[in-house]
C-alpha cells in the first residue's frame, strides 16, 4: 500500500500535476467537511430535542408526584 502511494506521488511530481491533483483533493475534502458539518448539526439538534423531552417528562412526573403528596397531607 505504501509503495503505491509513493509511486503515485512520484508520478504526479514527474508530470508536474501536484497542484491540479492537490486542488481536486481539496475540493473533495471540503465537500466532505460541509456534509459532515450539516450531519453533525442535525444530529446535535436531534439529541438535544430527545433529552429535552426526556427531562421534561421527568419534571412533569415529579411535579404531579409532589402535588399529590402535598394535597394528601
Amino acid at each position: 500500500m505504501a509503495e503505491e502511494v509513493i509511486s503515485t506521488v512520484r508520478t504526479a511530481q514527474a508530470f508536474g500535476t501536484q497542484k491540479a491533483l492537490g486542488g481536486l483533493y481539496n475540493e473533495r475534502i471540503n465537500k466532505a467537511l460541509r456534509v459532515n458539518l450539516k450531519s453533525a448539526s442535525a444530529h446535535g439538534i436531534g439529541v438535544g430535542c430527545f433529552f429535552f423531552f426526556i427531562y421534561s417528562a421527568y419534571a412533569l412526573g415529579s411535579s404531579f408526584t409532589f402535588r399529590e403528596d402535598v394535597h394528601d397531607s
